[in-house]
Formats: structure tokens, C-alpha cells, sequence
């Protein structure tokens, strides 16, 4: 996700100059992610993220609304990022199961 950012948005999060621009929340990333996730879902593949993104708790919730299928983090944010993954996915399942009534 990290090349991702850096060659869509056009800004390395090294470069003091440009890095308050970089971010993997950006639209523009999430559009283009929710886009494999679609199209992998199509064909039964299934998606993973790994990188830096995957250890921000945030990107995390994100990318789980958006229905990705596994997540890599750091060893120092696996706890965090599992309990916004589960949160997450309990408010999902309790938003479908409100919808169906």
C-alpha cells in the first residue's frame, strides 16, 4: 500500500517537503483499493494488505468496511489493529442485520 500511495499521489512520505501530503486514507487510494477488492470479490480471490498502512489502526477500519480479506502489522500494533478489526466487523454485522428488518 505504501508504493501504492507514493506512485498515485506522486509523494514520498521521506521527502519533509511533500510528506504532510501523503496519506493512505487519501480518496483517491481508497477508491482504488475498493476497486481490486470488487473486482477480486467477482472471482472469489481473495485480498490482502501488508506494509506500514496495514499497523494504522484507521486504515485498518477502512479497509475492513471495505470488505479486504486479511491484514499484515507490525508486531507492535497486531493488538490494536485486531481489536479495530473485530469492532469493526461486529459493527458491519450489526448494521446488516438492522437493514434486513
Amino acid at each position: 500500500m505504501n508504493d501504492l500511495t507514493l506512485y498515485t499521489l506522486a509523494v514520498d512520505r521521506n521527502n519533509e517537503h511533500v510528506a504532510h501530503l501523503y496519506s493512505e486514507l487519501h480518496p483517491a487510494i481508497m477508491k482504488l483499493i475498493e476497486h481490486v477488492i470488487i473486482e477480486c470479490n467477482k472471482t472469489g480471490v481473495k485480498t490482502s494488505i501488508c506494509g506500514q498502512a496495514g499497523s494504522n489502526p484507521k486504515v485498518a477500519k477502512r479497509l475492513v468496511e471495505l470488505g479486504i480479506t486479511s491484514i499484515s502489522a507490525n508486531i507492535d500494533a497486531v493488538e490494536v489493529v485486531r481489536e479495530m478489526v473485530a469492532r469493526t466487523e461486529m459493527q458491519l454485522v450489526l448494521k446488516g442485520a438492522r437493514e434486513r428488518k
